[in-house]
């Protein structure tokens, strides 16, 4: 450990005045020691006055001569403290007691206050504040000349000109608020420019695979899931924000602190599942939510919701001596994108270096960013608010286009394999802990694929529910949970069970436990509490079902096929047997006269006067459109379970019509209903009987408040 300057002049004018006087003056070592009495708080120094004199005065050169020298040399690394903390850095240089360092990672370069440099690994802290000189950031000159602050309270301290402004009007911490930070986030050292503008663009286009995809199966934690008591606060308004769960599932990580707006402070706890106990607390700023950790639990991804003012952005914190610091921050989007199209919609991990990222509103913009060099690998375009989902092992990135799932290398974006027949609208994906499938979940409809299997490029589940939800998981191959309450039996395709009282804080492990936290208010303290999923309710409920009671259909039943539409005898027997072919795959057969229907109809929409611009130069034209829909649907007792639609709008697109021929009657000769669209549709292969509710049980699981 280097020594304190004001430490090293003291000892030094010792040394160099004892050995002047043992020299010149042929003192012998008692008379030394004598003079080290005599100088250095002797009694005898009053009787001593050339000693004393002479002593002073080299004491004065000393001081001089040692206090030129750097503690720092130039190339060393050290900590430097950015506000409330400590960020990585090395010395460059040393002019009129000030230290020029370089941020690492990155260039970013500084003239600092000696007290704000600190060995690395070491916990001194003169503790304040450290305001950075936002003014010399970036700058080598010119270089300062006035006197450098003693310390973070100094009131005699000398400012260099080009500090008054954040002198006399200091910044709040960058970490601790982004959003109301004047100084912008492009100052801070491990702000990186994100700019995606010359990666080349991956095209998600059709591809076939008759190989197996890699399975990558979570290990369970060792240890038995226990309540854990997290320490009493002596706030009565601190409590639980929010649980996560990473991949690895050995970390359970809470989000708490103050609720009041402006008593905001927040800090994060990590317990160790296996062992059921607290790793670590620190605190975080109060605009960070936890989206993603490392499985070594060593990085921590972070996003900051944008508004209309500031661009939403993503910081990266690693752990460090004294608890993690920020080493990285972007945004996504760029510096100049608006709120709402720069949002960010999801971002995660591949791994400590690489983070994927989608953007975007009217559209959806994923990149994968290197972290460390601060640029793009690879991007591509997805339909809006769409996202993406990454394998157990973050291998593998899963996204939805259109009807299709495509399965792509992670750090490369090289195409691996498609899925077929997925949701037509934006989906919540998930990988089951034992990687052997993944989900599609979109408004109550479910697929499942098995991955597993060579042929998986199908759905092996294919249900529709008349649910929705905002949060999806595959607890095992066998169950799924939507919004942390609505389990969902994957092999019979129901909803089988709901679980009363569970907290918006939850969060589910891959062994299928789900953590739920609660607050005693007497005690002032949080609990986490596992809850092991799907429980004894739900499995002794399975034992004694039957089917035919539960589902309106099923492989295996017979349906009849009503064709409610005008056509000629043939265009019907067409549509009819291609409808029989669709359920025919389905293990479901066509027979009259049976309780379940599938109904086709055809019927007339709203109607819209619509303006045609003429390309040929005659006046613009006024014409009213109507709607023409073709619909089907599943009913039962008359009561429609299950549907499906497409509508034709001329009014929508161009029409061409001949010089004999009017606008009306064009529009008329496009207003057909589209009869096509019945070979085509995807049939389900299950639908459940309706229920009030739509759960078959219910089992209550909130917490006990003591």
């Amino acid at each position: 450990m280097v020594a304190p300057p004001n430490r090293r002049i003291f000892a030094a004018s010792r040394l160099i005045v004892e050995s002047f006087f043992a020299f010149y003056c042929d003192f012998d070592l008692p008379d030394v020691n004598f003079l080290r009495c005599v100088v250095f708080g002797g009694d005898d120094v009053m009787r001593k006055p050339f000693f004393f004199v002479s002593a002073c005065l080299f004491t004065v050169a000393a001081a001089s001569t040692f206090a030129a020298e750097p503690a720092w040399p130039t190339g060393t690394k050290v900590e430097v403290k950015w506000s409330r903390s400590y960020r990585a850095a090395v010395v460059s240089n040393h002019v009129n007691g000030w230290y020029l360092i370089t941020y690492t990672p990155g260039t970013i370069k500084e003239w600092v206050e000696p007290w704000r440099v600190r060995a690395v690994g070491s916990t001194d802290d003169p503790g304040g504040t450290a305001t950075p000189n936002h003014a010399m950031l970036g700058k080598i000159d010119p270089v300062p000349t006035a006197k450098p602050s003693a310390g973070p309270n100094d009131p005699k301290a000398v400012v260099p000109p080009a500090l008054t402004v954040a002198a006399t009007s200091p910044a709040p911490d960058p970490i601790a608020s982004t959003k109301t930070d004047p100084v912008p986030l492009t100052a801070d050292p491990t702000y990186f420019s994100a700019d995606a503008a010359s990666v080349s663009k991956i095209t998600l286009d059709p591809v076939t695979s008759a190989s197996p995809l890699p399975i990558e199966a979570i290990a369970p934690p060792h240890g038995t899931p226990k309540p854990i008591m997290l320490p009493p606060t002596s706030n009565v308004f601190d409590g639980p924000k929010s649980l996560f769960i990473p991949h690895s599932g050995t970390s359970l990580f809470v989000t708490s602190g103050d609720a009041r707006p402006t008593h905001a402070s927040v800090k994060i706890e990590q317990i160790d599942l296996e062992h059921n106990t607290i790793v670590t607390t620190f605190p975080i700023p109060p605009d960070l939510e936890l989206l993603d950790v490392t499985a070594d639990d060593n990085a921590l991804l972070f996003r900051s919701a944008g508004d209309t003012t500031h661009p939403a952005h993503l910081e990266i914190y690693t752990k460090a001596p004294g608890g993690p610091q920020r080493s990285r921050a972007f945004i996504p989007a760029g510096a100049s994108a608006t709120w709402p199209e720069g949002d960010i919609l999801a971002a995660a991990l591949v791994d400590p270096t690489h983070v994927l990222v989608a953007t975007g509103v009217s559209a959806t913009h994923v990149v994968l960013w290197d972290i460390v060099a601060g640029k793009p690998v690879y991007a591509f375009d997805l339909a809006s608010r769409n996202s993406f989902a990454l394998s157990n092992h973050n291998t593998t990135v899963a996204v939805h286009l259109k009807d299709h799932l495509f399965l792509l290398n992670a750090l490369t974006g090289k195409m691996i394999a498609q899925l077929d027949h997925a949701p037509p609208t934006p989906t919540e994906l998930a990988f089951s802990p034992s990687g052997k499938s993944l989900a599609a979940y979109s408004f109550g409809e479910l697929r499942v694929w098995d991955l597993a299997s060579p042929t998986s490029a199908t759905p092996t589940t294919d249900v529709t529910f008349g649910l929705s939800g905002n949060s999806f998981q595959l607890i095992s191959d066998t169950f799924a949970l939507v919004d942390h309450e609505i389990l969902i039996e994957l092999e019979h395709k129901l909803i089988l069970w709901r679980y009363t009282g569970v907290p918006k804080e939850a969060a589910l492990a891959s062994s299928g436990t789900l953590y739920v936290s609660s607050k005693v208010p007497r005690a002032k303290q949080v609990t986490v509490t596992p809850i092991a999923l799907p429980g004894p309710a739900p499995l002794a409920f399975l034992k004694s079902l039957n089917t035919d009671d539960v589902m309106a259909l099923h492989p295996g039943m017979a349906v009849s096929v009503d064709l409610n539409f005008s056509a000629d005898d043939k265009k019907k027997q067409e549509i009819l047997a291609a409808v029989t072919g669709h359920l025919t795959l389905k293990n479901i057969t066509v027979a009259d006269n049976q309780p379940v229907h599938f109904v086709l109809t055809t019927e007339t929409g709203k109607s819209e006067e619509h303006t045609f611009t003429n390309f040929s130069g005659a006046p613009n034209q006024k014409a009213t459109v109507t709607e023409q829909i073709s619909r089907i649907a599943l009913q039962v007792q008359g009561k429609t379970l299950w549907e499906r639609k497409t509508t034709v709008n001329p009014g929508n697109g161009m029409i061409s019509h001949t010089k004999d021929q009017s606008l009306e009657q064009a529009i008329a000769a496009l207003s057909k209903p589209d009869l096509a669209y019945f070979t085509t549709v995807d049939f389900p292969t299950f639908v459940p009987t309706p229920h009030e509710p739509a759960w078959l049980g219910t089992s209550d699981i909130a917490p006990a408040k003591k």
